[in-house]
């Protein structure tokens, strides 16, 4: 047992070590840091001189059907090699069995799927920080946006509305964390879709299949 989660670690760093450098993994991050910085830059502009919470930007961001598929965009060039079949993993497979490489294929997908969401989370914070607090209450600003400035919101700073339940039901950071989770569910379900596919397929339509999934999700 030992020597098989050994050597799930080890397929799993050299996944990540052989593919750090990957255009189409840097793309990919790059796409999910410019749309934060955009939902974090429009927010601001909204809030004005007003402070707000510095969760806020990720929420809206991710209540955002259209910023949600542009950054699913993001995570899918990060992760548009499944299922990793390089000439040097195909030398390591016929050493080990396939049911340790698939292990190791999953963890180094849900790795990326968190770390990508972390990012945008932390540049969200990053960008906010200086206007913003920590206490789990919601902005003025953010009230304000659910409930009165809606239409305004929406054609200057192009804006996602929040559910004025959300913020009446829940806690600013109950509902971060349900976004964060939820996003990385459904990106873990939809990658290893195309994961599978790609098995069976080839990549392409792997990835064509879970894009048509997320554009009927924004419609």
């Amino acid at each position: 047992m030992n020597k098989k989660l050994r050597t799930v670690r080890y397929l799993w760093g050299q996944q990540l070590l052989e593919n750090l450098g990957s255009s189409k993994i840097i793309s990919g991050y790059i796409l999910g840091v410019l749309i934060s910085v955009l939902a974090s830059v429009q927010y601001l502009q909204y809030a004005g001189n007003r402070s707000i919470h510095l969760a806020e930007p990720m929420v809206l961001m991710m209540e955002n059907p259209v910023y949600r598929f542009i950054i699913f965009i993001g995570l899918l060039l990060v992760l548009s090699n499944a299922p990793f079949i390089t000439e040097r993993s195909v030398l390591m497979i016929y050493r080990i069995n396939r049911k340790e490489w698939a292990i190791s294929s999953l963890l180094y997908m849900v790795t990326h799927i968190f770390a990508y969401y972390a990012l945008s989370l932390l540049i969200t914070i990053m960008i906010t920080a200086k206007h913003s607090y920590i206490g789990n209450v919601w902005s003025r600003a953010m009230i304000r946006l659910a409930s009165v400035e809606q239409k305004s919101a929406m054609v200057k700073f192009g804006l996602s509305i929040p559910s004025t339940s959300l913020l009446k039901d829940i806690s600013l950071y109950k509902a971060l964390l349900f976004l964060y989770f939820a996003n990385c569910f459904c990106g873990i379900l939809l990658i290893f879709l195309a994961y599978l596919i790609s098995l069976r397929k080839n990549f392409i339509w792997g990835n064509l299949v879970v894009l048509l999934i997320q554009f009927v999700g924004l419609s």
